[in-house]
């Protein structure tokens, strides 16, 4: 069986991992095995993302306002956990407990910061089955009436 690696060699590693060192390199001045170094190098990426996750979390829970360039990287951790159940440790128990978060997470971006009617004709075009002459059908309908 082979040696578990002491606190002080993985704090060791991460700060090589984090400072852009070669995998091999790290092995080689930590005496350990690449193989080890990969594995730190995904429980760190693990723990980047779940902390990630828990930010969000904590901003919705507090009202506060998520930022813009945090909005795709949360998201995708989000989904992730919805997907695979081991990609990633979270602080959400549950996969409707990410959706929730997810949906909370999207309903606060758009009220923060509304797409513009050149986003909102770009994802209208984009929908499956999308109909130029159903959906002018759809606000003449709406909007002759008042």
């Amino acid at each position: 069986m082979p040696k578990r690696i002491s606190e002080l060699q993985r704090k060791g590693i991460e700060r090589d991992i984090k400072a852009g060192k070669t995998t091999s390199a790290i092995a080689a001045a930590h005496r350990v095995s690449e193989g080890t170094v990969k594995r730190v190098k995904s429980a760190l990426k693990a723990d980047q993302k779940a902390g990630e996750v828990k930010s969000a979390v904590a901003a919705i829970s507090q009202k506060t306002t998520l930022r813009p360039e945090d909005f795709s990287s949360v998201m995708l951790r989000l989904i992730e956990s919805l997907t695979d159940e081991d990609a990633m440790k979270t602080p959400i128990a549950s996969r409707e407990g990410a959706a929730r978060t997810a949906t909370a997470i999207i309903n606060q971006y758009f009220q923060n910061y509304p797409p513009s009617m050149e986003e909102a004709a770009e994802w209208l075009i984009n929908l499956p089955g999308f109909s130029p002459g159903a959906f002018a059908a759809i606000l003449r309908e709406k909007y002759s009436a008042g």
